[in-house]
Formats: C-alpha cells, sequence, structure tokens
C-alpha cells in the first residue's frame, strides 16, 4: 500500500535522524571547562531529539488509528469484499469496457469472475418469484446483506441475529426480502434489478428500500458521480410498473475521513426531484448512528456500528423499526 511505505519511509527517515543526534550528544564528554557555547549545543541537540522522537511517536500512531478506522478497507478493494472464498478470479473484469466517471456508476455492470455472486443474484430471482405481492424489498450491499446472516452468501457468526432483526423491525410488514449482495456498488445493482431482481411482471412490490453507495465512497469514487449512479438506480426502479413505492436510504455516518463525501452525496439526494411523488427519502441514519456522546463528532457511534460501516444488530434493529416507522407515516 503506497500510503503505508510513504509512512515507513517518515518513520525510517525520522530514526536515522534521532540516531545522528543521539550518538552526538552521548560522544561529547561531560567537561566543565568546555565553552558555554558546545554546553548549548549539546542543549540545543538533546532538544532537536526530544522533538523529533516526539514526531516519530506521533506519526506511528497516527498511522495506526488510520489503520484502525478502515480495517477492511483498501484502495483497491472494495470494504465489503471481506473474503468471497470462492476461488474466483476477480480480474476478469479485465475483460470488460473501463468505464470512468459518473458513466461507471450509471452503466449496468455485473461482477465477472464471482460465481457466488451469480449463485446469490439467482437465489434472489428465486425468491421474488415465489410470489405474487411483496410488501417489502430491501436492494443494497452488504449491510442489507446482514439481514440475511450471509456475506455474499455465506453464513458468519458474527450476523447471526439479523433474521430476527429484519422480521421485528419491519414487523408490520407481511412478505419481505432482502436483497443485498457484499461489495456491490449502484452499477452491480442496476444490473441485477434489470435482470430478474426486479420482474416486468407476474408481482407487485408495495414498497422498495434502497441503500446503495457506501462501496464507492470507500473506493474514492467523487460524490457527485456516486449520487448519479444511485439516482440512476431510483430512475429504474420509478420506471418498473409493479413498483408501488421507492425509498431512497442516505448512507450512514462513516468514519472521519469520509465525512464530507457521504455529507455531500446524502445533501444530493435530499435535494434531488423524482419522477414519482411516491418516491422518498428515509433519513434515519445520523439520528441514529451518529456518536453523539462527544460534541461536534461527525463519526458513527462504535456500539451500534463498530467498523463504522456495518451495523450491528443492536444497529439493524434501530434502523429498520426507524424506517418502518416513517413508511408508515408516508402512507
Amino acid at each position: 500500500d503506497p500510503e503505508d511505505v510513504e509512512s515507513q519511509n517518515i518513520v525510517s527517515s525520522g530514526k536515522a535522524v534521532t540516531g545522528k543526534l543521539k550518538s552526538m550528544y552521548v560522544s561529547s564528554s561531560v567537561d566543565p571547562k568546555r565553552p558555554k557555547n558546545q554546553w548549548k549545543r549539546r542543549g540545543m541537540a538533546l532538544l532537536a531529539f526530544v522533538i523529533v522522537t516526539c514526531l516519530i511517536a506521533l506519526v506511528i500512531a497516527l498511522d495506526e488509528n488510520g489503520q484502525d478506522q478502515t480495517t477492511d478497507f483498501d484502495a483497491n478493494e472494495n470494504p465489503d469484499d471481506i473474503d468471497n472464498n470462492d476461488n474466483s478470479n476477480p480480474n476478469n473484469n479485465m475483460d470488460q469496457p473501463v468505464l470512468k466517471g459518473a458513466e461507471k456508476f450509471t452503466t449496468p455492470t455485473p461482477r465477472v469472475g464471482y460465481p457466488a455472486w451469480d449463485k446469490l443474484h439467482n437465489t434472489f430471482i428465486a425468491e421474488i418469484q415465489e410470489s405474487e405481492s411483496i410488501d417489502l424489498l430491501m436492494l443494497g450491499d452488504s449491510v442489507t446483506e446482514s439481514f440475511r446472516e450471509t456475506r455474499m452468501g455465506q453464513g458468519l457468526d458474527q450476523l447471526i441475529g439479523g433474521k430476527e432483526v429484519f422480521d421485528r423491525g419491519f414487523q408490520k410488514f407481511d412478505k419481505k426480502l432482502a436483497f443485498g449482495i457484499t461489495g456491490d456498488e449502484s452499477h452491480q445493482l442496476l444490473w441485477r434489478i434489470i435482470n430478474g431482481e426486479i420482474p416486468e411482471e407476474g408481482v407487485v412490490i408495495k414498497n422498495v428500500l434502497v441503500y446503495i453507495g457506501i462501496n464507492s465512497v470507500y473506493r474514492k469514487g467523487s460524490p457527485m458521480d456516486i449520487l448519479a449512479g444511485i439516482l440512476q438506480v431510483i430512475k429504474v426502479l420509478e420506471s418498473m410498473p409493479a413498483i408501488e413505492n421507492v425509498y431512497v436510504l442516505p448512507l450512514l455516518p462513516g468514519t472521519a475521513s469520509v465525512y464530507k463525501t457521504i455529507k455531500k452525496i446524502n445533501n444530493g439526494l435530499k435535494s434531488a426531484k423524482f419522477l414519482r411523488t411516491t418516491t422518498r427519502v428515509i433519513d434515519c441514519g445520523w439520528d441514529v448512528f451518529r456518536d453523539q456522546t462527544r460534541v461536534g463528532t461527525v463519526t458513527a457511534i462504535k456500539s451500534l456500528m463498530p467498523d463504522q460501516v456495518h451495523p450491528n444488530t443492536a444497529g439493524l434493529l434501530h434502523w429498520s423499526q426507524c424506517i418502518s416507522k416513517e413508511i408508515e407515516r408516508f402512507n
């Protein structure tokens, strides 16, 4: 990682300077007959030694703090890609055209080379075809997949309780489904939607919830490009006759490093003009997840969102109950 290399270089340079200053100080013997200016030089050397040592400690502390805040995140990897364990080759995506800017996020694109992704997508298609009427459908990434107690279709112990929370939080909705795939961004969700996860006919979906975009944030996408992708998802959903109501869920608080990006995206969603009057924004994130124990903080509270990206079961319950109340208020 370039940032790790840079921090290591800083630390190495600092240690070299510190060692040189230390040797200069130690090599000078204590002699009361030495001129005062020589004592002064030694004093300055000692002061420089202390300052450099403090700077090194600060650099190391900041580096460790940064690593703690972005656990499992990498500039080149999706923060949701904990580990698919599907023995697939992500480099197969090299066969696809490289899209940049807003076009990347608004062009429906599958995740090539991920059998587990294909399997989960097909599972969703089968599930939605089992019912003629669905009261609530949630679409998204790993946050939504948490309600299934899985990551890329694989069960994880730390997610146990997600299904129960989904039932409790949205208990007013009889038939409900959660279609989330770990690591997905707007362009992948777009592809899933138009390729069978929402049929053109044969089913009525009363309420659709959309939570997407956080992976793009941590992959350093620009706020306006990410916003364009989310709005494109909404536009496609609004064009589908099977759907009655669409609810957009703004991004939840994350680490301090992405606060400005998330804020710009959420402000854009709240000020957007949608095609339907039945498309609305439900903001249950900041009031529920922002750490309000510290004045002026912009990060997520770790008791509800330990990694500051994925809510735990307690966080999911608070979030789903808040969303449920807002839907009831609109209807």
